[in-house]
């Protein structure tokens, strides 16, 4: 959102899902990291460079969740 449009980005749901519901957005070095979910791997950490959105990690494999959330920068890292 530009203070008068919003557009969408990247769509990371496969085609006929409704949303991928991300939240917990926190911006860390030249990218921006949220939960979300793709409906096939559960809720993961995601991060948008920009251009592309991509799931960083299934630190749950399979369909459930891990439920990344509560990021936070500190020392220069993401947690």
């Amino acid at each position: 959102y530009d203070g008068t449009n919003a557009v969408l980005e990247a769509d990371i749901v496969q085609p006929g899902l409704l949303s991928s519901e991300p939240s917990f957005l926190v911006t860390f070095g030249d990218r921006l990291y949220f939960s979300a979910t793709d409906h096939l791997t559960g809720y993961e950490l995601w991060s948008y460079d920009g251009l592309n959105a991509q799931q960083e990690a299934d630190i749950y494999p399979g369909s459930g969740d891990s439920w990344a959330r509560g990021f936070c920068v500190y020392c220069d890292k993401l947690f």
